[in-house]
């Protein structure tokens, strides 16, 4: 575990917002653990209006979140699902 300062955590933050401002699509890769920054983002993402596609490695969304939940028509679980959207 790396402590990282704010600096460095405000640079990464901004970072992340001009990644998605200049997105076409937004993926969220979803490992099983929803964090902050994730739902930031995916919460960043659906407000700018971006498609979101969530690709559930582990399958285990329905027990994480409820907030998650929202996007169910968009969630897959397949690797293959995900290569038609790149």
């Amino acid at each position: 575990y790396k402590k990282i300062s704010d600096k460095e955590k405000l640079k990464q933050a901004q970072e992340d917002i001009h990644a998605i401002d200049n997105c076409d699509l937004f993926i969220l890769v979803f490992n099983g653990v929803l964090g902050k920054g994730m739902m930031f983002e995916l919460g960043y993402a659906y407000a700018k209006n971006k498609p979101i596609v969530i690709y559930d490695i582990k399958r285990n969304i329905s027990e994480q979140s409820q907030f998650i939940s929202i996007f169910k028509k968009n969630i897959i679980t397949d690797e293959n699902e995900l290569k038609n959207y790149c």
